[in-house]
């Protein structure tokens, strides 16, 4: 997905910031005591004299959804809604690195606190660290509206929180055992991901109609979408004959089953391109609220969160992991797998986020549950299943990237069998 236009935010502090000067001819035929020596920008001048009707929008929306559209009778600048939004890029700051961290958590406020005078963001004496929590705080007091996606980033700090304290409550000293993988760069990594993706999720609208939808995919996008779109028709299609008494010949297995893996970094519009795939397969098959259809999953809660679903774990019933290793690989009881078959009864697509982070045998461990839910050996239970991410990005907190062999003493210990499947 590379046909997106990308608009760069300085969001170092104020005193680390530089300001582009007006040109020279200009400078010079300036009254002498006049201070207006800057070109105007984003930041300075557009984004905090906003029209009213846009108090409550973040700097990272407006730079995202907004451009200028004239001058208004009263002489303000009037804006309009983007028909394609741009993507924002700003410098990420590694909040494990001391001369950084300020700079994380105020590149945080920064972009998802509105706000008309920057000076009111920090209070005198707070750190940024305590700017971001009071923040948080203020957002759970009732501003709801756009401060969710700080309450995501605040769970997945407290989840770091929580590790930190186990450790220290166990005796764990700096150096951690050798059998032991260190997770705050892994949590940090996923708040500093989730940001951009959070940041896509103001561009579903819930109540976008499918044509709405199509309509504000980019190129890259809309040739994917076309592709599932097609797949899914010949696939409704197909069971619509086999519905009627004069095509019990035909077999709905004769299409193959869409396997498709979608690359790109967060903030390109995968969740865009997710939602409007789940409400194409809505408009087909037109499911009850009860009926799953199209199962959106991700490997942790946070990216599950930003997409609208559920973790792989959760979901399947799949083996997690205990004192930092992956159970092996177990069948669920009879009454668990007649719960999960009803469960997903109607399902017709199965898509995945964050695949980077999914490890090689959590990918098997997907694939044998799937067989045993739907009844068949063909690869994940023969449904369409679409992967998503940047297998350059977050690697699985434990175990090896989904494009490395599963090795042998793993397929014996963790999947029973030497013969068992490795994708």
């Amino acid at each position: 997905m590379k046909s997106v236009t990308v608009q760069y935010v300085n969001v170092y502090l104020p005193h680390k910031r530089s300001r582009k000067i007006k040109n020279y001819s200009y400078l010079t035929k300036m009254d002498r005591s006049s201070k207006d020596i800057f070109n105007p920008s984003i930041i300075e001048d557009f984004y905090p004299t906003r029209p009213n009707n846009m108090e409550d929008v973040s700097l990272y929306e407006f730079v995202a959804n907004y451009k200028f559209d004239k001058i208004g009778e009263n002489g303000e600048r009037e804006y309009k809604l983007r028909s394609k939004p741009v993507l924002p890029n700003h410098r990420k700051f590694n909040p494990m690195q001391d001369a950084e961290r300020d700079d994380f958590y105020y590149s945080l406020i920064f972009l998802f606190v509105p706000f008309r005078d920057e000076s009111t963001l920090v209070m005198e004496g707070e750190t940024m660290e305590e700017a971001f929590r009071h923040h948080i705080e203020a957002s759970i007091r009732g501003i709801k509206n756009h401060f969710n996606k700080l309450q995501k980033l605040l769970e997945a700090e407290r989840n770091w929180k929580k590790i930190v304290d186990a450790r220290n409550k166990a005796g764990f000293t700096e150096e951690l055992p050798d059998n032991k993988e260190d997770d705050e760069p892994q949590l940090l990594g996923e708040i500093m991901e989730a940001v951009p993706d959070i940041a896509d999720m103001h561009i579903n609208v819930p109540n976008l109609t499918l044509e709405q939808r199509e309509a504000m995919l980019n190129v890259d996008q809309k040739r994917i979408f076309d592709k599932i779109k097609s797949h899914l028709l010949s696939q409704k299609e197909r069971e619509d004959l086999l519905e009627n008494e004069s095509s019990r010949l035909l077999r709905l297995d004769n299409i193959k089953p869409l396997r498709m893996f979608i690359s790109g970094v967060g903030g390109t519009g995968k969740s865009f391109l997710i939602e409007a795939i789940k409400c194409l397969v809505d408009d087909i098959w037109h499911p009850k609220s009860s009926e799953i259809m199209c199962a959106i999953v991700a490997p942790t809660g946070i990216a599950a969160f930003n997409v609208g679903g559920l973790t792989i774990h959760r979901l399947f019933q799949l083996p997690i992991e205990h004192e930092g290793k992956t159970a092996g690989y177990w069948a669920l009881s009879k009454e668990a797998q007649k719960r999960i078959k009803m469960t997903l009864k109607y399902l017709k697509i199965i898509i995945v986020d964050k695949v980077s982070m999914v490890s090689n045998l959590n990918l098997a461990y997907l694939h044998m549950r799937l067989e045993d839910i739907f009844g068949t050996d063909e690869w994940f239970g023969s449904k369409n299943i679409l992967f998503l991410g940047d297998l350059l990005q977050l690697p699985p907190v434990n175990g090896r990237p989904v494009f490395n062999k599963i090795s042998n003493k793993l397929v014996k210990t963790r999947l029973g069998a030497a013969n068992a499947v490795n994708i």
